[in-house]
């Protein structure tokens, strides 16, 4: 009982990280400590980022730290890559060129999503919580076959 509940938490925690977020094609990209980017990277900039991120990198999240022209600096969060697979980062900064970002997206928080989802896990939990009986109602549910006087009692338990 308690490992279900553990992995409903679990999943709940993992989908609110990810579901929450819009992620809007942008132009600009600039430093500012509250606004993240996933970046896709072109063919040249995954061999350039290889030594530091790996191979075969799709796409960096994070934040820009330094902007000039068009040299940027990034503080890494998490790595994509090809295969699928995902990396979270600890803030490694990783340069780019511009021209080497196939696309760029600002990554945001849609609070519209953030309560849709809160609150879709909040009917889940309320519903799983509600079918088990975790909390039960105090009452003893015997066999339904006594019927005497007694039934129930600690003396008809102890002759």
């Amino acid at each position: 009982m308690a490992r279900a509940l553990r992995s409903v938490i679990a999943a709940g925690s993992v989908t609110l990280t990810t579901a929450c977020y819009d992620l809007r094609p942008t132009m600009q990209i600039e430093p500012k400590q509250d606004l993240e980017y996933r970046i896709e990277l072109t063919d040249a900039a995954r061999v350039a980022v290889a030594d530091q991120l790996g191979p075969e990198v799709r796409e960096v999240t994070g934040h820009v730290v330094r902007r000039d022209g068009d040299d940027v600096t990034m503080s890494v969060s998490e790595v994509v890559y090809l295969k699928g697979d995902n990396h979270r980062m600890t803030g490694e900064q990783v340069h780019f060129n511009r021209q080497q970002l196939s696309s760029v997206n600002e990554r945001t928080l849609s609070m519209t999503k953030s309560l849709l989802l809160a609150g879709a896990i909040a009917l889940a939990v309320g519903v799983f919580v509600g079918s088990r009986s975790l909390f039960g109602s105090g009452a003893s549910q015997g066999d339904g076959n006594c019927s005497g006087p007694g039934c129930g009692s600690a003396s008809s338990l102890h002759p």
